[in-house]
């Protein structure tokens, strides 16, 4: 009943209020066999992303690799590395589509996840990148502030070792995050710390946090709605949910 309502309170704004402003989106899975819906709500059908693709390039925005722009630019990423985005590859390479996924190394080789042989094998693609999603990929405000560091900079250092990458964004696991732990993904050298907050891309949560919009197997007609921005209306919603005082 929730998320009808937030739904409806998106369409109706998207009617009243659109915007132009660079953003970023992110997702969890892709599949491409009906009856193979590992993630069920959180999986989204290949040919379902590809009309994806198209509303966003069909409205005039542009699918990159790192924002730059204050508007018509959109960053796609995928959280927790599921094993269906290694499987749908090719779509992404053939359509030279920028995606950044943001992975835990303790999910490598569980089931539905991603192996570190198939990051080794992703990270060869110039149009793919990675970030850190922690190292446990549990709640990081239950940690102490070694504990912390260590989910910091552990992932950092392995997910590096794999990928030949620089890793230097962090997305914080279940979106839950507050100052401290803010604090200590940029000591630990983070540049770009990701939340599930929507918002435009340059308009930062304690000038440090770069807000996204979710977009988990949603109608296509619901897709252009957070491609215009109309989601940001439930940013408070979510702020209050996930940026804990």
């Amino acid at each position: 009943m929730k998320n009808i309502i937030k739904k409806s309170i998106v369409n109706i704004n998207y009617l009243l209020s659109k915007s132009r402003k660079s953003k970023s989106i992110f997702f969890h899975d892709v599949h491409s066999k009906n009856e193979y819906v590992k993630n069920g709500d959180v999986s989204t059908h290949i040919e379902k992303f590809a009309n994806y693709v198209s509303i966003i390039k069909e409205n005039g925005f542009s699918i990159v690799d790192k924002i730059r722009n204050l508007d018509n630019e959109i960053e796609i990423s995928f959280d927790d590395g599921y094993f269906g985005i290694f499987e749908n590859i090719d779509f992404f390479i053939t359509q030279n589509i920028s995606v950044k996924i943001f992975i835990s190394p303790s999910l490598f080789n569980d089931k539905n996840y991603m192996s570190s042989n198939n990051i080794k094998e992703l990270s060869k693609y110039k149009n793919i990148s990675f970030g850190s999603h922690s190292y446990s990929h549990k709640r990081l405000d239950v940690f102490n502030e070694k504990e912390l560091e260590h989910e910091f900079i552990k992932s950092k250092q392995i997910i590096q070792s794999l990928t030949n990458q620089e890793v230097n964004s962090f997305c914080f696991p279940l979106g839950i995050f507050n100052d401290k732990i803010i604090d200590i993904g940029l000591k630990t050298g983070y540049k770009n710390l990701y939340s599930c907050i929507p918002g435009p891309y340059f308009k930062l949560i304690n000038s440090s946090v770069i807000r996204r919009s979710i977009a988990d197997n949603v109608s296509e007609n619901y897709f252009k709605n957070i491609v215009y921005g109309a989601d940001y209306i439930l940013s408070k919603w979510y702020q209050k949910k996930h940026y804990l005082k």
